[in-house]
């Protein structure tokens, strides 16, 4: 059988990393917009838990010193409270143990792998960033989980203050107050 069709035909060319960043954004956009219960006609629309529910979550979570173990507990928890940050989960779900298990089996590797050391998300979430705007890639993704990560810190923060406190203390944790 010949072929003579391009879209047959194999091609050495190779794809641009940027090219394959930007499809797996525009994926989880995709995956986002469809499972955001904001999007769903009004008799469809799921409970969204209140701030203070996340607030709850994150009173037995810190995203800078967290096991694996916790990771994938945090973004349970946060996915049945109605958090819809998608990619935020998936990017930290990464970290978790299920999927560092994952990787380590599928690789047939011999690496030592403890998913009770606790690990700081939010700085190599930042050392990520920092690498990729060293090589010139784009940072978009990297900008958006650090985003995700710092919210969860600051309900982490908040959640360690005292209630009678907690909106003053919010707004110093959020830099909207001159100390």
């Amino acid at each position: 059988m010949h072929i003579t069709s391009a879209h047959h035909a194999p091609t050495a060319a190779p794809v641009p990393k940027e090219t394959i960043q930007a499809k797996a954004v525009n994926a989880a956009d995709d995956i986002n917009a469809k499972h955001d219960i904001r999007n769903r006609a009004p008799q469809e629309t799921a409970p969204v838990k209140s701030i203070q529910s996340i607030e709850n979550i994150m009173a037995k979570y810190n995203v800078a010193s967290i096991t694996p173990r916790e990771i994938d507990a945090l973004a349970e928890e946060l996915q049945q409270s109605g958090h819809t940050d998608l990619k935020g989960l998936l990017m930290m779900t990464a970290q978790g143990e299920s999927f560092q298990s994952h990787i380590a089996r599928t690789a047939g590797t011999n690496h030592h792998f403890d998913p009770t050391k606790p690990v700081d998300l939010l700085s190599m979430a930042k050392g990520r960033l920092e690498t990729a705007r060293d090589s010139g890639e784009t940072t978009k993704v990297q900008e958006s989980y650090i985003s995700f990560l710092t919210d969860l810190d600051v309900h982490y923060k908040a959640s360690i203050i005292s209630p009678a406190s907690s909106t003053m203390s919010y707004e110093m944790i959020m830099g909207l107050t001159a100390e």
